[in-house]
This record gives structure tokens, C-alpha cells and sequence, in this order.
């Protein structure tokens, strides 16, 4: 062997880094967040979420025990609340670009996904509501206030073939529900009174049936 030849050196590669350090501590709290809403609806084991947590460098290891009752994580299993960005609300024609939305389309989709999302509804029967207050708008648009009224009467007369007797307390339901997401949003009152809205058998059925879902989770 010639000791006149440098030899080489191998410099060893350095090691990859954790996959919390790609993430500010905030944005790691803030998914460790996702991960206890997760725990709490049955979608992750206890271990899971332990490793989750661990891998994210954030959070609390111990997570809060389940306290959901059967009907509630039932209600979770069947009706999963979607997030905001889910629904699927478009205020352009199909094939338009988004970027055509004026400041005030957009402060509108974000209140509308906001409502839907306070309100826990999954994303299948959101959708439905968006479209069946998008079908009211075609229906009632160029009606006139005693058209509107007529309307309004003739929607009612459909719940209460649906609901019977317990139709007044349903509706004074869905109106707390209402009432609730306007003091975090203002505005839904407002809108379900346009044009006749809020008066669809449709929409209101959706509303009754989601408030019902609302309160369960809420043990009220």
C-alpha cells in the first residue's frame, strides 16, 4: 500500500430529522387537537393517539377518558360532523374559476360552511341542505310577498303531515340550534327568513332532524 496516497474520508450523512421539526410548535398543538377530537369520537384507540402525539412532540400524553354515552358515539359512528372545507357550497357555475368571487361571495362561504360545520352536520346531509336552499331560491325567487306567504303555508301543512303533534316542539328544537350557531355567526336567521328558506318542508326537516343530533351530543 502506497502511505504517499491520501486517503479517503467518509463523512457519514447526517441523520433525518424528526417529523415534528418540520412543524412549529403551534401548528404541532394544533394537530395534537385534532388528534384528542378524534380520541373522543371513537376514530382512534388510546394507543394510537399516544403514538401520534408522541411522534408530533405536543400535547397531552393522557387523554381524556371516553365519557360519550352509547347513543352519542352511536350518533358519531353514523353522523361523523364534517370539517368547513367538506361541504360542498359553490357560488359559481361549474367550470368557473373561484377566483371570480367577489369579497362578499366569499365572507358568504365562509359564514355558510361555518353554520354547517357548528351544527355538526355530516357532509351528506349538509350538501343536501345547500341544495334544497339552493332548489327554495329557484322555486320562491320571483314570488311576491303573498305568494311567498302561500308558500309558507302550503310547506307547513307538509310538516305537519310529517310530525304530527310534535311538530311545534320540533321546530321551537331546531330554533335553539338556530339561535345557538347565530351567536357565533350572525347572519343564519337572516338568510333562512329570504325568500322563503327556511320555510321549505325540506329544509326545515333537515334542520329538525340535525337539531335532534345537536342536543343528543350535547346531553340536552
Amino acid at each position: 500500500m502506497d502511505e504517499s496516497q491520501p486517503t479517503a474520508t467518509i463523512t457519514p450523512e447526517p441523520p433525518l430529522p424528526a417529523p415534528n421539526q418540520s412543524l412549529a410548535p403551534s401548528e404541532a398543538e394544533t394537530m395534537a387537537g385534532w388528534l384528542k377530537d378524534d380520541l373522543a369520537k371513537g376514530k382512534l384507540t388510546p394507543e394510537q393517539y399516544r403514538q401520534a402525539v408522541t411522534e408530533l412532540g405536543a400535547g397531552e400524553l393522557d387523554p381524556k377518558p371516553d365519557t360519550r354515552t352509547p347513543e352519542q358515539k352511536q350518533l358519531d359512528a353514523q353522523f361523523p360532523a364534517a370539517k368547513p372545507s367538506d361541504y360542498a357550497l359553490r357560488l359559481t357555475p361549474p367550470g368557473t374559476d373561484d377566483a371570480v368571487l367577489t369579497p362578499e361571495m366569499k365572507q358568504f362561504d365562509a359564514m355558510a360552511r361555518t353554520w354547517l360545520a357548528g351544527a355538526e352536520f355530516p357532509k351528506p346531509l349538509g350538501d343536501s341542505l345547500i341544495r334544497q336552499a339552493e332548489q327554495t331560491l329557484l322555486t320562491t325567487g320571483k314570488m311576491n310577498e303573498a305568494q311567498l306567504e302561500a308558500y309558507g303555508q302550503a310547506e307547513f301543512t307538509k310538516l305537519e303531515a310529517v310530525y304530527g303533534n310534535t311538530l311545534g316542539d320540533k321546530l321551537r328544537r331546531a330554533g335553539h340550534m338556530v339561535a345557538e350557531l347565530e351567536t357565533k355567526q350572525p347572519g343564519l336567521k337572516r338568510l333562512l327568513q329570504t325568500k322563503g328558506i327556511g320555510d321549505s318542508a325540506m329544509v326545515a326537516s333537515l334542520l329538525i332532524q340535525q337539531a335532534e343530533r345537536y342536543f343528543t351530543r350535547r346531553r340536552r
